[in-house]
């Protein structure tokens, strides 16, 4: 498995860029620049910004269809997900591969995070998007250690985390999302906690006209 980070992402797709790309769509040129002004900041789309995923993962299509071409040429399968690339395969992945792929994000003006690329085989955790993916899909052992001594705290001390209602929600649906069983009894913890905070609450007393 061969994983890579695009240096920047966001922050590499100019104005001008969105604004061929609205042009493209077959917007004016006036309205196309009005777009790509309401949806970029300081002359690229700003990380966090709802529009941003969407107009960059539409620009980069053109380089997503080079890289899936470059990877079937070497018999891989290739992935993506913002700016975390992954290509995997049966047999070792050449290293000469990755200047090819260098050369595709040049050309589309994107760059690679050096520090972030990762060559991984048999006998090796392979890590996407974060998730080990060896056998079964889960986050690595010291984020699984924390989350269980969290959720095994929040269930027989509930008002340590009386605050902190809405983050347990937010682990427990990304448990969810690999193991439903495991999922499910974080989330059964958390919503006790939500719906424990609901009934404490005092009511506001009803107005009489």
């Amino acid at each position: 498995m061969l994983n890579v980070d695009i240096k920047d992402f966001f922050g590499s797709v100019t104005e001008r860029a969105v604004r061929e790309f609205f042009a493209e769509l077959g917007f004016g040129g006036h309205v196309a620049k009005t777009l790509a002004g309401l949806c970029t900041y300081q002359d690229s789309l700003p990380q966090g910004a709802p529009t941003s995923p969407c107009l960059a993962n539409l620009i980069f299509a053109p380089a997503d269809q080079q890289i899936l071409e470059l990877a079937e040429r070497y018999g891989l399968t290739y992935s993506r997900y913002a700016d975390d690339l992954t290509l995997s395969g049966n047999q070792r992945i050449a290293r000469s591969l990755l200047s090819h792929l260098e050369a595709i994000l040049r050309q589309h003006r994107f760059k690679l995070n050096q520090k972030k690329t990762r060559f991984s085989g048999p006998g090796q955790a392979r890590y996407v998007t974060g998730l080990v993916v060896n056998e079964v899909v889960h986050p690595n052992r010291r984020i699984r250690r924390s989350l269980r001594a969290m959720f095994h705290k929040a269930e027989v001390e509930p008002l340590t985390y009386s605050d902190r209602r809405a983050e347990l929600l937010g682990w427990a649906s990304f448990v969810n999302s690999y193991n439903t069983d495991l999922g499910g009894r974080y989330l059964t913890i958390a919503r006790a906690l939500a719906e424990a905070e609901t009934a404490t609450k005092p009511r506001k007393p009803r107005r009489h006209r």
